[in-house]
């Protein structure tokens, strides 16, 4: 079981059930074990990403999820998503620039910090492991994501 903060479903306070279903899914299935750790909402300054999740040789991978379902995005596109909630349309951030945004934020606390950070003249000041951003799109199906060409948006790989 990776380790988990806050440490139970229990003690968590999932602002979405797509959130608690990446949490209890992290902790149930990622391995080795023990060897992930795995924060839901840690903070970032003034900034609260859903996940990071972190392992040794990997690195700090940061994931933003949305409970949207694909009925629901009329329009994606690089900054914008358009949605439809009930009888409106509403305009979304797209959750990678989010992601990639909160990806930013950490990479600049490191360097603030300076522990984590590279002393080797050709990489002075970046961090030292690999930090990356993706996304976790809770009740699409790899299948309906492709057939909207969503993957031209947010390549699969990040999703």
């Amino acid at each position: 079981m990776a380790t988990m903060f806050p440490e139970s479903l229990e003690t968590a306070d999932f602002e979405t059930t797509g959130e608690g279903r990446v949490y209890s899914f992290l902790q149930n299935h990622a391995k080795p074990d023990q060897e992930f750790l795995v924060w839901y909402e840690p903070r970032i300054g003034d900034l609260k990403p859903d996940f990071v999740v972190y392992h040794r040789s990997v690195g700090l991978l940061i994931l933003e999820v949305k409970d949207w379902t694909i009925g629901q995005i009329i329009d994606a596109g690089p900054r914008q998503f358009t949605l439809r909630q009930g009888t409106r349309t509403v305009p979304a951030g797209n959750p990678l620039e989010q992601s990639r945004h909160y990806v930013i934020a950490l990479i600049q606390m490191l360097r603030n910090d300076g522990q984590l950070v590279s002393r080797d003249p050709a990489h002075k000041g970046q961090p030292r492991i690999p930090i990356v951003g993706g996304v976790v799109f809770s009740n699409i199906r790899s299948s309906e994501y492709t057939e909207r060409h969503l993957n031209a948006v947010i390549s699969r790989d990040l999703v």
